[in-house]
């Protein structure tokens, strides 16, 4: 079976997409507590703040195509959730199982927006977060089961550009 044991066969995977200025690692702790609760779980790095939205998309697809898995359930955290919109937006994927999307600006984000109007701020973003969240907004309509959590807890990088509170719904 290429390597996977019996057990590892029958358990679900969960594949953890992490954000912008980010490595994975932050997502570890997370990561040990969903394999505590009996899931295997992968973790997909990327260039997240130099490279191409498209090219890391469809590097996300291939490794999910790839995994060996049955089934993939994908876990994107801020910008990871964005590179998984646009993996949904360029067409299904036979192993695709349920996507969670953790705080990720698939309408925009204030701030990004707010950085991209100097010279400083578009270089800070990198071209990642331009084309995904100051240029285009993703959409996931249509897609497996999706789970989206956002937040308005009036505490984040918006404070430090003095932005409005954001509205609930």
């Amino acid at each position: 079976m290429g390597g996977r044991t019996a057990r590892t066969a029958s358990k679900e995977t969960i594949l953890l997409v992490h954000g912008l200025w980010m490595k994975g690692k932050e997502l570890r702790f997370l990561g040990r507590r969903l394999t505590r609760s009996g899931f295997d779980v992968l973790y997909f790095r990327y260039p997240s703040w130099r490279g191409d939205l498209g090219k890391i998309a469809a590097g996300l697809r291939e490794f999910v195509e790839q995994s060996g898995r049955e089934r993939v359930h994908l876990l994107g955290h801020s910008m990871g959730g964005v590179i998984i919109a646009r993996m949904l937006a360029e067409g299904p994927s036979r192993r695709l199982g349920r996507i969670a999307l953790l705080g990720s600006p698939l309408r925009g984000s204030a701030v990004a927006r707010s950085l991209a109007r100097c010279r400083p701020g578009r270089f800070l973003l990198g071209p990642v977060a331009m084309e995904g969240i100051v240029q285009t907004f993703q959409d996931v309509s249509g897609s497996n089961d999706l789970l989206v959590i956002g937040g308005t807890f009036p505490l984040g990088s918006g404070l430090l550009f003095g932005l409005p509170r954001p509205m609930s719904v």
